[in-house]
C-alpha cells in the first residue's frame, strides 16, 4: 500500500509535466509569428488572412466594439479597404504559457495612418495615430497557434500641437 502511494506521486508529476510540454518553444515562436502576421496581413487588407489567424469563434475587440467569429472579423477587416492606409509596427512581444495548449500574450503596436492615394510617392503623416497593446489569448489547434481573443488597449494617441 505504501509502495503504491510512493509510485503514484512520481507518475502524477510525470503526467503533469508532459501536459505542460504542450506549449513548447516552437509553439511560443509560432504565436510570435501570428502577432507579426496579423500586422502584415492587416496592413495589406487581407481580411481572410487575418480571420484565419483566429479560432472559428475568435473575438477581436477594439474601441468598445467586438467582432466574434472569423466571418465577422473578415468583414471588419474588409471594411477597412475604403479607410486610410495603415502601418502597424509591432514590438515587445511577450507570450507566456498558461496551461496545456493555452498562452497569454501582450504586444506593443504603433499605428500610422495616411490618406489613400493613387500616387507611388510616400505618404506624408504628422505622427503616429496611436500606440497601444494587443492583449491576446492563444490556443494550440493541431500544433498551430490561433488567437482565441484579441483586444486592442490604447495607451497613447497623437494630438496636433
Amino acid at each position: 500500500m505504501f509502495m503504491d502511494r510512493f509510485l503514484f506521486l512520481p507518475i502524477l508529476l510525470i503526467v503533469l509535466g508532459c501536459q505542460q510540454e504542450d506549449f513548447s518553444r516552437d509553439a511560443l515562436e509560432n504565436c510570435v509569428d501570428v502577432v507579426h502576421d496579423y500586422a502584415y496581413l492587416r496592413d495589406r487588407l487581407d481580411g481572410q488572412g487575418v480571420a484565419d489567424l483566429f479560432t472559428e469563434a475568435g473575438v477581436f475587440s477594439i474601441f468598445g466594439e467586438k467582432f466574434q467569429g472569423r466571418e465577422a472579423i473578415k468583414k471588419r477587416m474588409d471594411g477597412a479597404s475604403s479607410g486610410p492606409v495603415t502601418r502597424h509596427l509591432v514590438s515587445t512581444v511577450e507570450i507566456r504559457p498558461q496551461g496545456p495548449g493555452e498562452a497569454l500574450g501582450i504586444s506593443y503596436v504603433t499605428v500610422y495612418l495616411g490618406p489613400r492615394s493613387e500616387s507611388t510617392n510616400p505618404i506624408e503623416v504628422e505622427g503616429f495615430a496611436g500606440i497601444g497593446e494587443y492583449h491576446d489569448r492563444f490556443i494550440l489547434i493541431d500544433a498551430t497557434c490561433k488567437i482565441r481573443s484579441r483586444e486592442f488597449v490604447p495607451v497613447f494617441t497623437y494630438q496636433d500641437g
